[in-house]
């Protein structure tokens, strides 16, 4: 049987944190829906819906990795839990510019921002796991697979913004005519449930002490 271990010296700013974030980015996804400007009119749905599945991604990631890494393990690592506090923060930022978005290669590209800065925390990550390696300490090697599935969805949001034609946003598919956004909003949800798979592949329920044994070592 597993040990429960919480850790309360991060536990409740990790609650705040995540709720916040989560309050946050759900309350400016309206925006997109309200559309006051006029500006995405026929867009905003697609755009509504990539924006669910893209913040949702990042939304259940962040909880599993924060309760994971810093409520579920005993030790004192102040130095990761900033990291991954800041760049909670810098996702909850970007967010919420990319809601406000007035044209759709606008909403594309900062699309883009959010994911680069994704992949950004993926390095900072390895970053961790070889100064661990480096003072002979265990470091859990868990997250190297978000560069890849980030790379993919910077790919297809890239090419959707490059290939924005307005003057022809249909793609006609067996006599049906469908927005071409509504295709990379189909891609936004696919990543999410690869996403979503990977998650509980490697969140496995631990054996007893090793959550202790596989911690984030301490800076």
């Amino acid at each position: 049987m597993s040990t429960s271990v919480t850790n309360e010296r991060y536990e409740a700013i990790v609650d705040a944190g995540l709720t916040f974030f989560t309050i946050l980015v759900g309350l400016k996804l309206a925006d997109l829906i309200d559309d006051r400007h006029g500006t995405l009119c026929d867009d905003k749905w697609p755009c509504f819906v990539m924006g669910v599945a893209v913040f949702l991604r990042y939304i259940t990631g962040s909880f599993v990795h924060q309760r994971a890494q810093h409520v579920n393990q005993p030790e004192k690592h102040d130095g990761p839990f900033l990291f991954d506090f800041a760049f909670l923060t810098a996702f909850g930022i970007i967010a919420v510019w990319a809601c406000v978005a007035e044209t759709v290669p606008d909403f594309l590209c900062r699309l883009m921002w959010f994911t680069i800065t994704a992949i950004l925390w993926t390095l900072g990550y390895l970053g961790f796991v070889v100064a661990a390696k480096a003072h002979g300490k265990p470091y859990p090697l868990k997250y190297l697979w978000w560069i890849l599935i980030n790379a993919i969805q910077l790919l297809v949001f890239g090419l959707a913004e490059f290939l924005w034609f307005p003057a022809h946003p249909t793609i006609s598919v067996l006599c049906f005519g469908f927005r071409s956004l509504w295709m990379i909003s189909g891609a936004a949800v696919l990543l999410l449930f690869a996403d979503l798979r990977l998650q509980l592949g490697v969140h496995e329920p631990p054996v007893s002490g090793e959550a202790a044994s596989n911690g984030p070592v301490s800076f």
